[in-house]
């Protein structure tokens, strides 16, 4: 595959990077208008490609071309009418408000698959999107994997105050055109420094204006999603729920690593680490930053400060180490590469090695935990090039993408966000490897999980969407189980996998759905178990729902027990 780690474009309208696929696409009426680049990247909603437009230009135009997928359980006749004049919309809108801080989308059609030049393919016609192609690598590679240092603090701080800027002026400028909206996906792979503009918001698949509760699988991250949408992703959103995600995406700036989602034990298990961060980094009073912080994590959206803004220029000010801010953007750390405008997102393009979500791994008053590296896994350095549109939350954390960098986990980790990786480095020829026997260095692993959402006690309706942390060996993977108390057979487990089971390294923030078919007023217990990752493909190949022998397979790292409540229907976690 050619590599997508070029360097920035030489000039107006010169893309470097892969060379042409042989592949076309374009609406009905010019079917070869875009020449695809490269290999596409995958992500939750489609696949994008780095692309060039011709038409009667001297010099092609460097774009982001994606190719939606229908997601799961769409109905025969997708894309409907309601789904493109969604993106319709959405694209009028952005063209209107022309931020600087949020990805430009350029046009929406439907068309023939990619097909070679003057040869349209056989097949459904599929919604493409075109985004501006955007440079730059993502706050997810920036600061994946590292917590931040008396160098990099203030920098990182400013980048959040630059999200916020971007926040701030969807939320304004769409509320005076008289279509308040929101981003509902904001997170550090949807996050692109731009060398010129600054970070600047590429996944506007989440964008909708508040009063719209759409929201299909995969369209929200559990841990940049606050606790009240956790609850009830249909609902209606206000303005606080974008600030709770600025307020993440801070924790991971500090800590290099997701937040854990949102819980009523959220302020114990990060404020320790945000203190213990702020000290090593030289922050004049880590205790103001980590209260300050927290703040906009607060679980009463009422109780967050309402001016994002103005709360993210008070934690520069508290991020203040006694030396000098760097006037100048970092230098890339690990690779050149370039970040056109889609939507992948960075989670689903790859990676694999997990670093130790700190919240579990440390104890508090200690430092955070040092990475742990899977031996296994390998990050890919996956996508230079995309636009962004997608908004599944999902682990990995690979090379920016044309503006849309890859989001998403791997299509069954859709919602969750694994932590930053970190490559396990190749021995290079000749290098020798440890002889049998020796002592290993590395690090060893504790299974261990955690159920966060519902609550203990909790009423929940026919579905309930199921949230936690988990820190999985070599080889384990996890199921949630529920059992009716109330019914004959208490004792049954009805098994069902949680998202991106197939992908471990993705589970250290989980979330999953359950159904409660019973009557109002009868008491279930929901089990979270580790299980062997080949057990749980074997079980999964044999049906669409493991046995119930699986549960007994494993060990139960976690029970809750809740009461079903009237409302709801059994679709509503579809």
């Amino acid at each position: 595959m050619e590599s997508d780690t070029s360097a920035a474009t030489e000039g107006p309208g010169v893309l470097p990077g892969p060379r042409p696929n042989g592949l076309f696409a374009g609406p009905i009426d010019a079917p070869d208008r875009f020449e695809l680049l490269g290999d596409g990247r995958r992500g939750g909603e489609g696949t994008t490609w780095r692309a060039s437009y011709h038409g009667e230009l001297r010099s092609a135009v460097p774009l982001a071309v994606k190719a939606l997928h229908p997601p799961d359980g769409a109905d025969d006749d997708w894309p409907s009418a309601d789904v493109l004049q969604r993106w319709k919309d959405r694209t009028v809108l952005l063209q209107h408000l022309h931020l600087p801080r949020l990805v430009w989308l350029n046009e929406v059609f439907v068309g023939a698959p990619p097909h070679p030049e003057g040869r349209e393919s056989d097949g459904p016609p599929v919604p493409y999107l075109v985004m501006e192609w955007l440079e730059g690598l993502t706050l997810a590679e920036l600061a994946g994997g590292e917590p931040a240092g008396a160098a990099t603090v203030g920098q990182r701080m400013q980048y959040v105050h630059e999200a916020a800027e971007a926040l701030q002026q969807l939320h304004a400028a769409s509320r005076s055109a008289g279509n308040p909206s929101l981003h509902r996906d904001v997170k550090p792979g949807n996050c692109i420094v731009h060398p010129a503009r600054g970070v600047v918001l590429i996944d506007v698949g989440g964008i909708r204006t508040a009063a719209d509760g759409y929201d299909p699988a995969g369209m929200h991250t559990p841990a940049y999603t606050a606790p009240e949408i956790l609850r009830n992703p249909y609902r209606a959103r206000e303005d606080s729920g974008d600030w709770y995600a600025l307020g993440a995406l801070a924790v991971f700036c500090l800590l290099g690593a997701d937040p854990p989602p949102a819980g009523a034990a959220l302020p114990d298990l990060l404020a320790p680490r945000i203190r213990a961060v702020a000290r090593t980094a030289g922050v004049t009073d880590p205790d103001a930053l980590a209260a300050h912080v927290l703040a906009m994590l607060r679980s009463d959206p009422a109780s967050r400060p309402a001016d994002g803004l103005e709360w993210a220029a008070e934690l520069r000010r508290l991020a203040v180490t006694g030396r000098a801010v760097p006037t100048a953007r970092p230098r890339n750390r690990r690779w050149p590469t370039l970040a056109a405008a889609s939507a992948l997102a960075l989670a689903g393009l790859g990676g694999g090695v997990a670093v130790a979500a700190p919240w579990i791994s440390a104890e508090p008053g200690t430092t955070v935990a040092d990475p742990i590296v899977s031996s296994g896994a390998t990050v890919s350095p996956a996508p230079t090039v995309m636009p962004s549109t997608a908004s599944v939350a999902a682990p990995s954390h690979s090379p920016g993408v044309g503006g849309t960098v890859a989001s998403g986990p791997p299509t069954a980790s859709k919602r969750v966000i694994a932590p930053p990786t970190v490559e396990q480095p190749t021995p290079s020829a000749g290098a020798t490897t440890p002889e049998a026997g020796a002592t290993s260095t590395a690090a060893v692993v504790t299974t261990t999980g955690k159920i966060i959402t519902p609550a203990a006690g909790s009423g929940v309706q026919k579905c309930a969407f199921v949230t936690g942390t988990a820190r999985l060996a070599a080889g384990e993977t996890l199921v949630l189980a529920v059992r009716n108390l109330d019914n004959d057979e208490p004792n049954e487990w009805y098994v069902q996998y949680p998202h991106g089971w197939d992908d471990p390294s993705a589970l250290s923030s989980w979330e999953g759905v359950e159904y409660f078919p019973g009557a109002v007023g009868q008491h279930y217990e929901i089990g979270l178990f580790a299980v062997g990752l080949d057990a749980a493909k074997t079980a999964h190949a044999a049906g669409d729902r493991p046995s119930d022998a699986l549960a007994d397979t494993g060990a139960k790292l976690a029970t809750r027990k809740v009461v079903q409540v009237a409302g709801g229907s059994g679709s509503d976690c579809d």
